[in-house]
C-alpha cells in the first residue's frame, strides 16, 4: 500500500506541474480530480466496508494426521460495489508444540455476490490445532487505503488425531499373558485354566473327552465341548514419555503417541481393559486414563493432545522408580513407550523395575542408527516413528 500511496503521489505531483505549465480549463480539471480522487475512493470503502461480511468454515473439524483438512473463507457481499482486493491474515497454532505459522490469502469479492476460496492442507503432526484469523482487511481500488472488516467465527480448533493400527493381526502372548492365577480372563483367546469357560461349541475329533459338558451333552442331544478361557494380567499399563527437547523432530512424538494409541487398540481387541499413563508438565504430576472401549481411548487422545512435552529429563520414567511401590508394584506388566532411552536409565532402574517393563523405543531409524542398549536388562522393541503401524505388525506377527 505503500508503494500505491507513492506512485499516485507522483501522479498528482506529475498533475501539478502539467497544471503549472499548460494552465488551462482542462489541466486543472485534471488536478483537481486528482486530488479528490482519493476522498471518493475512501469513501466509497467506508460504505461498502460495512456491507461485507467474512465467515471462516473448517472442514473436518476432527482428522487423522495427514489426512486433507480444508479452510473455507466465505466473503458475502452485499454491495453492488465490487471489493477490488481483500486480504485475510490468519495463523495456525499447535498446541502440543510451541509452533505458530502465518499465512495470507488474496480475494475478489463480486457485488452482490459471495466469494469463497478454500484453502487445503494435510497436518502433518497431530495435536489441537487452533486456526485464528487475525484481520480481514479491505482494499479500494488503487491500494490507497484499506478498512478493517470483522469475521464471523474468527478462530476455530481442529483435532488433529494420531493413526490408529486398524489390523487383523493379534497381540503375542508375551505382552500380556501370564500362567499363574489370576481373576481376568481373555474373552477371545482359548487358554488352559478350566475354572473360566471361554465359550461352548460342538465336539470336533481330538478334542478332550475332559473337556466335554457331559450334562449340556445329554440336554442337547450330542456332544458339547467347554473352551477354558486364558488367564491375562489383572492389570496392565501403558507407561507414556511425551519427551520431546527443542530441535527434536516432531515425529518422534508423534510417533510415542501413536505406539501407545496402538497397543491400547491391541489391547481393547484382546478385550484387555488397562490404563495409560503420562507425565503433564504444568501440573507436575503423573496422569492416568482407565481405558476399557473405545470411548475411553478417545477420551485418551483428547487429553494427550492437550498435553505438553518437555525436555530437561524422561520425567514418565523417573516417576515410575519413585512411585514403584505405590502404583506400578501391583500391576502384572508395564509397556513403557519413549523416543529417548540411554544405558543410564537402564541402569538407574532395579530390578524390580525391569521385571516388570517392556520398552518400545520410538525414532526415526531410517536417518540414526539403532542405539546398542542391553536387551537382555530389559526387553526392548524398535518403533519406526514414521510408520508405527509397520513396526507393530511385525511385533506381533
Amino acid at each position: 500500500m505503500r508503494k500505491s500511496r507513492i506512485l499516485y503521489g507522483i501522479v498528482c505531483l506529475g498533475a501539478l506541474v502539467f497544471a503549472g505549465v499548460y494552465w488551462d480549463y482542462l489541466s486543472f480539471l485534471i488536478f483537481v480530480s486528482c486530488l479528490l480522487l482519493p476522498l471518493f475512493l475512501y469513501l466509497q470503502l467506508r460504505l461498502t466496508a460495512k456491507k461485507v461480511a467474512v465467515e471462516l468454515q473448517v472442514s473436518p473439524p476432527a482428522l487423522p494426521k495427514k489426512d486433507p483438512l480444508q479452510l473455507t473463507f466465505a466473503v458475502h457481499n452485499r454491495s453492488f460495489i465490487p471489493v477490488a482486493q481483500l486480504r485475510i491474515d490468519y495463523q495456525l497454532r499447535n498446541v502440543l508444540y510451541p509452533q505458530v505459522t502465518g499465512h495470507r490469502v488474496y480475494l475478489l469479492a463480486p457485488g452482490k455476490n459471495t466469494q469463497r476460496v478454500t484453502v487445503n492442507m494435510r497436518p502433518q503432526h497431530m495435536g489441537t490445532h487452533q486456526i485464528t484469523v487475525q484481520r480481514v482487511l479491505l482494499y479500494d481500488f488503487l491500494r490507497l487505503f484499506c478498512v478493517a472488516v470483522p469475521c464471523k467465527n474468527d478462530s476455530c480448533t481442529v483435532a488433529v488425531q494420531p493413526r490408529f493400527l486398524n489390523s487383523s493381526l493379534q497381540l503375542s502372548d508375551q505382552h500380556y499373558y501370564r500362567a499363574d492365577e489370576s481373576e481376568l480372563f481373555s474373552p477371545t483367546r482359548v487358554g488352559s485354566d478350566p475354572s473360566e469357560i471361554l465359550r461352548l461349541r460342538p465336539y470336533q475329533p481330538g478334542d478332550r473327552l475332559s473337556r466335554i459338558h457331559w450334562k449340556l451333552s445329554a440336554k442337547e442331544g450330542e456332544l458339547v465341548v467347554k473352551d477354558p478361557s486364558q488367564p491375562i494380567h489383572s492389570e496392565t499399563y501403558i507407561l507414556l514419555e511425551l519427551y520431546a527437547p527443542w530441535g527434536r523432530q516432531k515425529a518422534d512424538i508423534d510417533g510415542v503417541v501413536e505406539s501407545a494409541c496402538m497397543l491400547s487398540m491391541l489391547f481393547l481387541k484382546e478385550g484387555v481393559p488397562h490404563t495409560v499413563f503420562w507425565y503433564d508438565r504444568p501440573q507436575k504430576a503423573l496422569l492416568h486414563q482407565p481405558v476399557a472401549d473405545m470411548a475411553d481411548l478417545y477420551l485418551l487422545v483428547e487429553k494427550l493432545l492437550g498435553s505438553s512435552p518437555y525436555g530437561d529429563d524422561v520425567q514418565a520414567l523417573r516417576a515410575y522408580r519413585d512411585q514403584f511401590a505405590a502404583v506400578f508394584a501391583p500391576c502384572g506388566r508395564v509397556l513403557y513407550v519413549t523416543s529417548r532411552l540411554q544405558q543410564r536409565d537402564i541402569d538407574r532402574l532395579g530390578a524390580p523395575h525391569r521385571r516388570k517393563m517392556t520398552a518400545f523405543l520410538v525414532g526415526d531409524f531410517s536417518r540414526q542408527s539403532i542405539p546398542d542398549l542391553g536387551r537382555d536388562e530389559l526387553p526392548l522393541h524398535f518403533v519406526d516413528s514414521q510408520d508405527p503401524a509397520a513396526a507393530f505388525n511385525e511385533m506381533i506377527l
